[in-house]
């Protein structure tokens, strides 16, 4: 699914320190720097996670869920056969939020990712929007324009980028968080 990060660049002095550091020094040195953009980042796009709606959700799908019970991969039925499924509660996608934090080995940075777990593929379809689907699953070939599958259109559900928003939003105050924790966490270390 969708994983929202902000790329940093800049503050040549804290780049230089960095450059001066051994590697196992460095990737400590980061560390902190994540661990303060992470605290920012993953509460905002928490809190933008959409929680209205899934109750009707749960209940639009119900039916279709038994009704398609036989049809296989694609279909909802087979959907809500997989591990995560549907959403089983109102704010059940909001509470899914996690962040992981990854450190270069190398000590050239790292990156914190933020995603929704087995709910990242709801995640996506409200993010971007979707085709509304009946009767089984529908593709579209992007190469040779071939249309497969049983399903037909029957609607279309337009994006709600609520992730792609929340990411801008605090991007600044992502950026200024991560290099008073890199600053700190060189500070740790000691001055090389």
């Amino acid at each position: 699914m969708a994983k929202f990060g902000i790329e940093i660049t800049g503050v040549d002095e804290v780049v230089a320190s960095l450059d001066r550091l051994p590697k196992v020094l460095a990737v400590k040195a980061y560390q902190p720097a994540f661990e303060a953009a992470d605290a920012i980042l993953t509460p905002t796009i928490s809190a933008a996670t959409p929680v209205q709606g899934l109750e009707e959700f749960e209940q639009r799908f119900a039916g279709e869920m038994e009704r398609l019970g036989r049809e296989g991969y694609g279909s909802d039925a087979w959907r809500a056969r997989q591990p995560g499924g549907y959403l089983k509660s109102p704010g059940a996608l909001r509470a899914a939020v996690k962040s992981k934090i990854e450190n270069d080995t190398g000590g050239r940075g790292g990156q914190v990712t933020v995603d929704w777990g087995d709910y990242s593929w709801i995640a996506r379809l409200v993010e971007k929007g979707h085709r509304n689907v009946r009767g089984g699953y529908y593709h579209i070939n992007p190469k040779t324009g071939h249309v497969s599958g049983k399903g037909h259109i029957i609607g279309q559900v337009p994006p709600h980028p609520f992730a792609r928003k929340a990411t801008a939003a605090c991007s600044e105050e992502v950026v200024g968080a991560f290099f008073t924790g890199l600053k700190s966490g060189i500070e740790k270390i000691g001055d090389f």
